[in-house]
């Protein structure tokens, strides 16, 4: 029961995750893209000022829990609980990796323009844009591996439920079953 909680808390946190990069790749690219340069950077400037600290606490929480319920079911590592678990904590560490060697670089020349005197920032958003889609495929990626677990669960239960209620017995007393010649 601990282990179905934790993973019901992690999926939760994961998909908060997830929606910032579902935010990006229905359509908030391409209207990033196509503003100015200077309407984006305020933008930017804005939405991070805002956002740090709640992703910081989404992403380390949620990958606190991701070991915690790792931790607790080592002993079935192929359980689908463990796999599922084990590959979105995957992705989002790759997610992570990802934020903090090239997204959060770019996020600080743009959060320092015009002060850095940064020349091509249009390839600077180019590359921002970029790469929050990649992270958000794998993130989404990693989502979809998690509620897949639910799912094959929720299928291998009702199977184990219906071949374990009760059918009966058949009755073997019929004249065809009896000892007698």
């Amino acid at each position: 029961m601990k282990v179905f909680t934790l993973r019901t808390v992690y999926l939760l946190l994961y998909l908060f995750i997830a929606s910032q990069g579902m935010f990006y790749l229905i359509g908030i690219n391409k209207a990033l893209q196509s503003i100015s340069i200077p309407a984006f950077i305020e933008q930017r400037k804005a939405i991070d000022a805002v956002i740090g600290n709640p992703l910081r606490f989404l992403y380390l929480s949620s990958m606190g829990v991701a070991l915690l319920i790792l931790v607790l079911d080592h002993r079935n590592l192929r359980s689908i609980t463990f796999i599922t678990v084990l590959l979105s904590f995957i992705c989002i560490a790759v997610d992570l990796f990802l934020a903090i060697n090239k997204s959060i670089p770019l996020n600080d020349i743009i959060n320092n323009y015009p002060a850095n005197n940064f020349s091509d920032m249009n390839s600077v958003r180019t590359e921002w844009l970029w790469l929050i889609n990649c992270r958000g495929a794998i993130v989404i990626t990693g989502l979809l591996i998690l509620l897949s677990g639910y799912l094959i669960e929720s299928y291998q239960w009702q199977i184990t439920r219906e071949t374990t209620v009760s059918r009966p017995k058949p009755s073997f007393t019929g004249a065809a079953f009896s000892n007698k010649e």
